[in-house]
């Protein structure tokens, strides 16, 4: 029995839309991003490494047939050599620098990346729902059909009714049944897509709904991913320009030697040798290469920051016409609301006149498709408004998981 009430919960409760988003990151495209992210931040971590001074070691065999004065019959040696460069115009520092922008950037879009999957989630989640109202209308138009078959079958064994009726509600049975089947189809088709989403497998939704709250706007992460990126190609075109600066090179170079087939008329060297060597280079010219070279990451600086320009508007529209929209949503509920409410009125009124014999089967249908049409048509219209409060939410450039209720 314990084991009852610990398990019981996990069959009785289904999904809610929270739930659903706080999954998402088992989504596979996310993964992938993630492993961009940390793709960059090793690159980044490499390039800052390699500011540090290095250190080789190697050796060598030589073997001649011909010795002489000069060149012992065998020869090896050992070295160890330690590098390190004094200074390279901050060459190394700048490109580090614009890495570390480029990882930030990728750390954005993979933000804007999981609140654009959010809400498409939100639109498949409600979407589900509005393909589950109108099942249930149509369940609900299905069960009145069916009690009108059965009512018209006793009155034709008592020549009540005649088979014309009878046939008519038997097509328009059969043909509400295509329709059920139909939408079970296309909700079920869009459920599995939406468990690819989320990257688990769903068994209900629970009801869920948004905070209907005013808000400003702020910018997105994609607007601070080009950012990012705008200030990674600044380091990067300082980092080519750096090229025309002197670098300095310092070394030291530890060798020991060994020798064999020695003797008086072939001596050996020396056994060992420290060199320390100071280089200095500075590139006076080379065909304009890097000159070209950071002009061309100008012209994609240049580039993004009209993109930029041309997305901070693009969202600044898209979330002054969401906030419209959602007071088109709210009078279309009302309105919806009524149009049900008269419906409703209608269908009882006619479904007992034909059931009084006062009004033939056509108004009945009418009367019972308009109801169905109505029901479907109103939870629709409380589910677009979720939509578009979750559309609302993502445009104003948050995380639309903290607006749900």
């Amino acid at each position: 029995m314990r084991w009852l009430v610990i398990f019981l919960p996990l069959f009785l409760f289904g999904e809610d839309l929270k739930s659903l988003l706080d999954d998402i990151n088992s989504n596979n495209l996310i993964k992938a991003k993630v492993y961009e992210v940390k793709s960059k931040k090793k690159e980044f971590e490499s390039i800052k490494a390699s500011k540090f001074p290095t250190l080789d070691v190697g050796g060598v065999y030589q073997s001649v047939d011909n010795a002489n004065i000069f060149f012992p019959k065998r020869i090896k040696s050992s070295y160890g050599k330690l590098s390190y460069e004094l200074y390279d115009g901050g060459y190394k520092s700048l490109l580090a620098r614009g890495a570390f922008r480029d990882k930030k950037a990728l750390e954005y879009q993979k933000k804007y990346f999981t609140n654009s999957l959010m809400l498409d989630i939100v639109k498949d989640y409600f979407t589900i729902q509005n393909m589950g109202a109108k099942l249930k209308a149509l369940y609900d138009k299905q069960k009145s059909l069916k009690a009108q078959l059965e009512r018209v079958k006793k009155f034709i064994k008592a020549d009540l009714a005649s088979d014309d009726d009878f046939y008519k509600l038997k097509s328009a049975y059969e043909t509400n049944r295509y329709d059920i089947k139909e939408l079970e189809y296309q909700k079920e088709m869009l459920k599995k897509i939406l468990e690819i989403k989320v990257g688990k497998k769903i068994s209900s939704f629970d009801s869920s709904y948004f905070e209907n709250k005013q808000i400003d706007f702020r910018e997105d992460n994609e607007i601070k991913a080009i950012k990012e990126s705008i200030k990674s190609l600044g380091f990067n075109k300082k980092a080519i320009s750096s090229v025309y600066k002197p670098h300095l090179m310092l070394e030291d170079t530890y060798s020991n030697y060994d020798y064999g087939g020695v003797d008086s008329l072939h001596p050996a060297g020396i056994d060992h040798q420290n060199k320390i060597t100071l280089s200095a280079n500075w590139r006076l010219f080379d065909g304009q290469s890097s000159k070209k070279k950071r002009l061309s990451l100008l012209f994609k600086q240049k580039a993004l920051k009209e993109q930029l320009k041309y997305k901070i508007k693009l969202k600044k529209m898209h979330f002054k016409m969401a906030k419209k929209r959602l007071k088109v949503d709210m009078q279309n509920i009302q309105s919806v609301k009524s149009a049900l409410k008269s419906a409703k009125s209608s269908f009882s009124l006619t479904k007992k006149k034909y059931e009084a014999g006062l009004s033939d089967i056509e108004s009945y249908f009418d009367a019972l498709a308009k109801l169905s049409f109505t029901k479907a048509l109103y939870a629709t219209a409380k589910n677009q408004l979720e939509i578009d409060l979750g559309a609302y939410y993502f445009y104003s450039g948050r995380d639309i998981r903290k607006f749900i209720r």
